[in-house]
């Protein structure tokens, strides 16, 4: 089907082959087919049968970061057939870049919108999520909602079709687009109450949007508190889970229920409410609440015997069987800050992966019951499982960057 393959057996990492990008794993290949026809398919170590791929790794790389660790030269030769204004709007998101650049390719009228919309523009790329319609159809489907105007794009996708609604996809940076804060922004639209607050915001971000759909928290958040919010850069680790526990203990002390202006507020109450007698209480009252919060997405996609704790329920009860303490990450968990998985071979325990300072996904920690480290032959499996995942090469190996 592809023709000889120009790279030296047995290596692995990315390949610039003849204009395509080749990723190899030590059980699967995978080929990704240049602009402007883009396409992704993989295949599997001792099967003939290709099928198509959705690549979670990064296609265009910021100036200056394709030469390190976590890049490749490859992919930055593949980036450059695409053209250099798209190339830049994909530069900024930090996933989803291969969905994007697949619908703009065979959905012109994308090119258009992701200039003044990058978030409308992903969520329209992530149509399977959003509708459940089959990624080959998504592009002519795309095509039509957008010749027949916006509001028919935004009905599509389940959001209040109104502009004001178009207006606040319009302040979410690129940097700060992600499938979970779009979600999260669908549900609130067809609240006039919630956007019409939102529409004071110079702009958008994940978290605030995270806390504003919230049933429990969203009711604690102040105006002063989202403009702070939307000046902040990076997401304020625990702000939801503190907001959920003052909102459990509002029950039994009304005073604490108020709308909080500002992160040095609720920090303060929270500091108060700790060094109450019923803080056990409180936490069990605060965990049973957030339980009904759906997680993100697991950021690298399980194995059979490596599967991601994508619920609450999952997390704590991992806590439980393992006698770990999984529970106390599930704040930096809802703000996409890490993520947790069970390992069943070839021993028993709980993985934690956390974003780095470049923005990649390495292992934080790799447990056994009881809180016992895992050291070993386990441990750089997991290791490799988590780089060979995001399309870094593999230390173990050198491998030839053509």
């Amino acid at each position: 089907m592809w023709g000889e393959l120009l790279v030296d057996p047995g290596t692995e990492g990315f390949f610039f082959d003849r204009g395509r990008l080749i990723s190899l794993g030590d059980r699967s290949v995978a080929i990704l087919t240049p602009w402007p026809r883009p396409g992704a398919w993989t295949r599997r170590s001792g099967s003939r049968r290709w099928r198509l791929y959705d690549p979670a790794f990064k296609i265009a790389l910021p100036e200056g970061r394709s030469g390190t660790a976590g890049g490749s030269p490859a992919r930055a030769s593949y980036a450059e057939a695409i053209p250099s204004q798209l190339r830049r709007q994909l530069e900024l998101y930090r996933t989803g870049q291969w969905r994007v650049l697949a619908a703009a390719a065979y959905a012109p009228r994308l090119l258009g919108v992701i200039g003044w919309s990058p978030a409308l523009a992903f969520a329209l790329s992530h149509a399977a999520e959003f509708c459940g319609t089959q990624s080959k159809d998504a592009p002519a489907a795309i095509e039509r909602r957008l010749r027949r105007g916006f509001r028919e794009a935004l009905r599509w996708l389940g959001f209040h079709q109104s502009r004001a609604v178009a207006r606040l996809l319009a302040k979410i940076p690129a940097s700060h687009v992600d499938l979970a804060g779009l979600q999260y922004l669908r549900d609130l639209s067809h609240d006039d109450r919630r956007v019409r607050r939102l529409s004071h915001m110079p702009r958008l971000t994940r978290q605030m949007l995270q806390l504003q759909s919230h049933h429990a928290a969203g009711k604690l958040v102040g105006p002063g508190l989202l403009f702070e919010l939307s000046q902040q850069e990076d997401d304020c680790s625990g702000l939801l889970s503190r907001l959920v526990t003052i909102r459990a203990v509002a029950e039994e002390r009304p005073s604490l229920l108020r709308q909080f202006q500002s992160i040095a507020e609720i920090e303060a109450a929270f500091t108060k409410l700790d060094r109450c007698w019923r803080v056990p209480l409180l936490q069990w009252s605060a965990k049973r609440q957030i339980a009904e919060v759906a997680l993100p997405p697991p950021p690298i996609p399980g194995t059979d015997i490596i599967r991601p704790l994508d619920t609450v329920q999952a997390m704590l009860r991992e806590g439980e069987t393992q006698n770990n303490c999984t529970d106390q990450h599930l704040a930096r968990v809802l703000l996409g800050q890490c993520y947790l998985y069970a390992v069943h071979a070839p021993v028993r325990a709980t993985v934690l992966v956390a974003r780095d300072h470049a923005d990649r996904w390495t292992l934080a920690e790799m447990i056994a019951a009881d809180g016992d480290p895992v050291e070993g032959q386990a441990l750089d499996e997991i290791r490799t499982w988590i780089m060979r995942s995001q399309g870094i090469e593999c230390p173990l190996r050198q491998p030839a960057d053509n």
